[in-house]
């Protein structure tokens, strides 16, 4: 029996954006500096054009 590959969900989550991205071309990221966290920086390098960080704002 195949022991189950453990991964975690953002990664799973960064692969599948990626994958519907590419079924459909209307899909965007929209994020607010969470490339990192999120990790949609690979999004980003295959669809540069449907890419946008638009920064976060703290008030302190």
């Amino acid at each position: 029996m195949n022991e189950p590959i453990m991964t975690d969900m953002r990664s799973e989550y960064a692969k599948s954006l990626i994958q519907v991205g590419h079924d459909n071309p209307n899909v965007v990221v929209l994020g607010a500096d969470t490339t990192d966290s999120l990790k949609t920086s690979g999004f980003g390098k295959q669809f540069p054009d449907r890419f946008f960080n638009v920064g976060i704002a703290e008030a302190n």
